[in-house]
């Protein structure tokens, strides 16, 4: 049950990557990056102040992740890497193999 709720996501999202036709900008990045980080800050980031964090208050969610342990940390580390590195090869998918087979650039409703 538990792979079937995150790996389920996982490929409709590769699928959906596969068809679309969006470029990755690097401003993307950092806007994911800003709210990962505050997604952070809610489960890990007050650590001084146990009462405010859910998994050192109420409940661990995943066992793995309890803020206390060192696997937590790397987790985090590895899910900032997996996320520029998914950024970055969804960038270079676009320049490389889709882009050049684009007749006309998407400009509507885009802020230039």
């Amino acid at each position: 049950m538990n792979t079937n709720l995150h790996l389920g996501p996982l490929v409709c999202l590769i699928v959906e990557l596969y068809y679309n036709n969006f470029s990755f900008p690097k401003r993307h990045f950092w806007v994911l990056c800003f709210y990962g980080t505050g997604y952070l800050m809610i489960n890990l980031g007050k650590c001084m102040h146990n009462h405010l964090v859910y998994s050192l208050a109420v409940k661990v969610i995943y066992e793995p992740i309890n803020w206390i342990s060192v696997l937590s940390y790397a987790l985090v580390i590895g899910s900032y890497v997996f996320a520029f590195g998914a950024h970055y090869f969804g960038g270079y998918s676009y320049r490389r193999w889709k882009a050049p087979k684009l007749t006309t650039r998407i400009t509507e409703g885009l802020i230039e």
